[in-house]
């Protein structure tokens, strides 16, 4: 019974030695800006390596989390390499990339930025993060390039949604990092004043602008007018970026100039536009004067092309 007690006594003792020493490496690991191990950071730890070229490097930092050992023999290397004679009291040296807490207030600037972006013109946008990654992050410029207006639709019960983003930092890295929000962004949103048709082009008489909440992707001011509509707005409804188009050049019915070429040959004449057509589409022509129907191609507003033998 005695010897059970002993041995799990040195067993205890040998556990709280491990623990002790883990312990001691992790307080001795040095913290390193960059992303690449330097002789400044060596000078730090031994003062003999500040006598090498500071900005010298000695291979990669070790990634956000991870920790990079530099041996003995590792030093002694560094050493001669800079001209710099080795001593035997050196140990190795643990190093591990600086990390921060995620900075909530970096994270809701960064949020704001992209929300006016996205929601056009935004009255207020108020916010509230819930919830965010738990691991430290290595410092930098906090951005969220994959961000759509569909973060203003909640993906939970409680009206949040999780939004995902990165850090980038050093020379072209990136760290990933999640929050969960609450958003209410406040815009000012382009409502149609009457009912438009398909193919109706938006006068700004046409639109009206009203605070809604939380709409989602609409129509900027550019976007607006001297568009068409691409399928029926109702009067009072919102107008969103995707019903809106580029109007024809040429609208059916329309009186058109065209200009018949075949070689340096250039004929002009009038013709009325069986159907419409954007520039380079082509649409079915009617000649007033013989009512015969050709095809020509549009070339900007109100005029087309027919080439003959070529261009």
């Amino acid at each position: 019974m005695k010897c059970i007690s002993r041995s799990i006594s040195l067993l205890v003792e040998l556990v709280a030695i491990q623990i002790l020493g883990v312990a001691a490496a992790c307080a001795a690991c040095h913290s390193i800006e960059g992303t690449h191990l330097r002789a400044s950071d060596l000078s730090r730890v031994y003062a003999d390596f500040a006598a090498a070229p500071q900005q010298e490097t000695l291979g990669l930092a070790p990634s956000p989390g991870s920790r990079r050992i530099v041996t003995t023999r590792d030093l002694a290397l560094a050493a001669r390499r800079w001209g710099i004679e080795p001593r035997k009291e050196w140990a190795e040296a643990c190093f591990e990339s600086k990390t921060t807490a995620l900075d909530v207030d970096q994270v809701t600037r960064a949020l704001h930025g992209r929300l006016r972006e996205l929601a056009g013109i935004a009255v207020e946008v108020k916010m509230e993060v819930i919830d965010q990654s738990r691991f430290r992050v290595p410092p930098g410029a906090i951005e969220f390039p994959g961000l759509s207006a569909a973060v203003l639709t909640p993906d939970r019960a409680d009206g949040s949604r999780l939004v995902r983003g990165v850090i980038r930092y050093g020379e072209r890295r990136s760290f990933p990092i999640w929050v969960r929000v609450k958003i209410r962004a406040e815009q000012q949103v382009p409502v149609a004043v009457r009912e438009l048709a398909p193919g109706t082009v938006l006068a700004e008489s046409d639109v009206a602008w009203e605070p809604r909440t939380n709409t989602g992707a609409v129509a900027k001011p550019q976007e607006i007018v001297g568009r068409s509509a691409r399928r029926r707005i109702a009067a009072g409804q919102v107008i969103a970026a995707r019903n809106l188009g580029v109007p024809p050049a040429v609208q059916s019915g329309e009186m058109v100039e065209v200009e018949v070429r075949a070689g340096l040959a250039k004929l002009r004449l009038t013709s009325q536009a069986e159907t419409g057509g954007r520039t380079g589409e082509r649409i079915l022509m009617r000649n007033q004067s013989t009512g015969r129907k050709y095809s020509a191609e549009v070339v900007g507003p109100g005029k087309a092309v027919v080439r003959i033998g070529g261009k």
